[in-house]
């Protein structure tokens, strides 16, 4: 991953696309040990924002290595855990809901 990032920035294209692929495993493990430590429910949790702000940080962070399949792969790991965690009878599902259309809105 270093090498090709080395190369992407010292190769013949300085100026072209920099990914910055190193970034994106961490920022997934780092997801899906929030979820696997708090659940969902726990990083959604009001009374401690620096755990949503912290999950939002690493989802944003993943999208710098330019792979579209990260954030579909997240994306399908939040509803799976939306699912099995039954948050379906909260008051999450309506705000989970809007966010969504508000994020394919064009």
């Amino acid at each position: 991953m270093v090498g090709s990032q080395a190369e992407n920035e010292l190769g013949n294209d300085p100026g072209g696309i920099l990914r910055i692929t190193g970034l994106v495993p961490c920022c997934v493990a780092l997801v899906c040990w929030m979820l696997a430590n708090w659940g969902l429910r726990g990083v959604l949790e009001f009374r401690k924002p620096w755990r949503l702000v912290l999950f939002c940080a690493a989802i944003a962070g993943s999208s710098f290595g330019g792979f579209r399949n990260v954030t579909a792969m997240l994306g399908l790991l939040l509803v799976c855990q939306f699912f099995c965690e039954g948050l379906l009878l909260t008051r999450f599902l309506p705000i989970s809901a809007g966010f969504g259309f508000a994020l394919d809105w064009r």
